[in-house]
This record gives structure tokens, C-alpha cells and sequence, in this order.
């Protein structure tokens, strides 16, 4: 039997949610379900937004194997050491991942691209024995507690310490 992934998106049009059903690979991997989150800031997301993600979590524990966490762009790492501090030894992997607000996909096969790798990615681990919250950036994977933000000449990436 698959396991069961709950995947908290923002708050999205029908076009995106359309979109997200359509990527059959995850249904590969899991048994993949959407629950779509208010973000107050879709772009660095705050503390209220963080208790939101957190009650849904307690929502929907029992119910899902994994979670995946959409996370506004600036906000992933602050999101994912948030969660790691509330849910100190979760049982089950947690895993947040960046990517853009839906309103700025706007069509953009390559970001569309981006997001499905992504996607695709956060249910292997969500579907993982790791039982913890990480945190998705890329190809690499972090503990939150175990990376900073660094600024380079083209733009701010994670790193790990």
C-alpha cells in the first residue's frame, strides 16, 4: 500500500489545483492529497502563517504517512526551523520546499518545471522512514537547524554549516 502525503499548498486558482492533479508522477510515488493554506504574506509568510500550517498538521496527523509543505520563497527556512522547534520528534517526515507564490508561475514552463521536480522530490521523502522536518532546497536536502541564507553576486541560496 502507498503511503498517504498531505501536500499544504497556497492558497491557488483553479488552474494551479488543476495543474497540481495532473502530475501523475506523484501519484507514482504516493497517495497524494492538496490542502490549500491562507497565506497573510505569500512571499516571507510570518508567525500567524506558520500556527496556520502547524494546525492543519494536527488536523491531519493521524490521517497521512507525510507531509509537504509549500513554503513562500523567503520564508522556508524560518518555516521549517519553526516546525522542527513545535514538532520536536514529529514520528513522520515533515518537509517544506521553496518555490514561487502560484501567481507568479504565470505559465512559465521552466518554473512549472521547477515546481514538478520539486514536487516529485518532497514525496520520495515524505514517503521516507525519515521521521523529521526537513527542508528541501534543490537538490540538497537540510535540517533547518543545519543551514543560513548566504548571498552571492546572482542571488541568496542555503547553505549548510
Amino acid at each position: 500500500m502507498k503511503p498517504k502525503v498531505l501536500v499544504i499548498i497556497p492558497d491557488s486558482n483553479k488552474e494551479l489545483h488543476t495543474w497540481l492533479q495532473g502530475v501523475f508522477e506523484l501519484k507514482l510515488i504516493a497517495d497524494i492529497k492538496f490542502r490549500e493554506a491562507a497565506w497573510q504574506n505569500e512571499l516571507t509568510g510570518g508567525h500567524d502563517d506558520w500556527n496556520t500550517v502547524t494546525e492543519l498538521l494536527n488536523e491531519e496527523w493521524q490521517e497521512y504517512d507525510g507531509f509537504i509543505i509549500w513554503a513562500p520563497e523567503e520564508s522556508v527556512l524560518t518555516l521549517a526551523g519553526y516546525l522542527s522547534l513545535v514538532l520536536d520528534t514529529p514520528g513522520k517526515p515533515i518537509v517544506t520546499f521553496q518555490a514561487p507564490s502560484p501567481s507568479g508561475l504565470n505559465k512559465n514552463p521552466l518554473l512549472e518545471l521547477g515546481l514538478k521536480s520539486q514536487l516529485i522530490k518532497s514525496a520520495y521523502l515524505a514517503s521516507s522512514e525519515i521521521a523529521e522536518v526537513s527542508l528541501l532546497h534543490g537538490d540538497q536536502v537540510f535540517r533547518p537547524w543545519q543551514c543560513h541564507w548566504v548571498e552571492t553576486d546572482e542571488k541568496t541560496i542555503l547553505q549548510s554549516i
